[in-house]
């Protein structure tokens, strides 16, 4: 009961009574409940403090629970702030060696490994960032900083050739994600240390035309938004992009094919969500 109190009490943003609830529970987990509770646990008290209480019956039931992948991400978040890199790597290095189908695992997977590259560049170990970075996808979630990275690394390592291609990827992308904000500005500059004055040129005109029209969608943005009823369209619109789930106890699945690029971290927000839960309340 504590357990699904703090849940709850995570699912309002509440995390002090959540913290609250689950110091209530004490004795011996049920056995379905080991690695969601640590996995809540590791979501309420991301200061560390949990670390020194997860069991190894936790990880007898990995298979058993899809949320063992991410209290393991979670963990090694966790251990890398508190300066114990040897461990959070390994079990990064788990979730980076996943190579299933489920597109939401291929997804951590991805996230795993561009952290692991980003741990090397800090370490000025620039082959291994490579290595990590290679073996991100191109159209994942993550996609669009592990090109960035991807580039910045090989323009570091001399490999100018080899950051290209990541750029002209990068290039194609709507103008509305930061990475190929910086992606565009880094192409032309790459250009020019290449030698190649006519396709720096080229690219400094392209990459102004693009900001300029995302400042203008910005623009019109802005002027739909005043003019409508936004909130009220966007929850009776949720359908076409959120499957129905459990009104407290899971988060939306999310089609991401279908959602712009400004609504891809905001989707990934937990008080959004909470927010969107209770406008839908609201308005139902």
């Amino acid at each position: 009961a504590w357990y699904h109190l703090a849940r709850l009490y995570y699912n309002r943003s509440d995390r002090t009574n959540a913290n609250r609830a689950l110091g209530q529970i004490t004795g011996e987990l049920p056995r379905d409940l080991h690695v969601d509770y640590h996995y809540l646990a590791s979501l309420i008290k991301n200061d560390g403090s949990h670390l020194q209480n997860v069991s190894e019956a936790a990880l007898l039931y990995a298979d058993e629970s899809p949320e063992y992948s991410y209290l393991l991400f979670n963990l090694a978040v966790t251990q890398l702030r508190g300066g114990n890199v040897f461990e959070a790597v390994m079990k990064l290095e788990q979730l980076a060696g996943y190579s299933g189908t489920n597109r939401e695992m291929l997804a951590l997977a991805d996230r795993s490994k561009h952290g692991l590259s980003q741990m090397a560049t800090q370490a000025q170990d620039l082959p291994r960032a490579w290595r990590y970075l290679t073996g991100i996808r191109t159209t994942g979630l993550y996609s669009n900083r592990a090109l960035l990275s991807y580039a910045w690394t090989a323009i570091n390592m001399k490999l100018f050739q080899e950051a290209i291609p990541a750029l002209q990827i990068l290039d194609q992308r709507s103008i509305a994600i930061p990475e190929v904000q910086e992606g565009k500005v880094l192409l032309a500059h790459l250009y020019e240390q290449e030698g190649s004055p006519r396709k720096a040129l080229k690219s400094n005109v392209l990459a102004e035309k693009a900001f300029k029209q995302g400042l203008a969608d910005l623009s019109e943005a802005r002027r739909i938004i005043a003019m409508r009823d936004v909130p009220r369209e966007f929850i009776e619109n949720l359908e076409s992009i959120m499957d129905e789930t459990d009104w407290y106890s899971a988060h939306a699945s999310v089609d991401y094919r279908k959602l712009t690029p400004f609504l891809i971290d905001l989707m990934a927000s937990h008080p959004f969500n909470e927010t969107l839960k209770d406008l839908i309340a609201l308005y139902a």
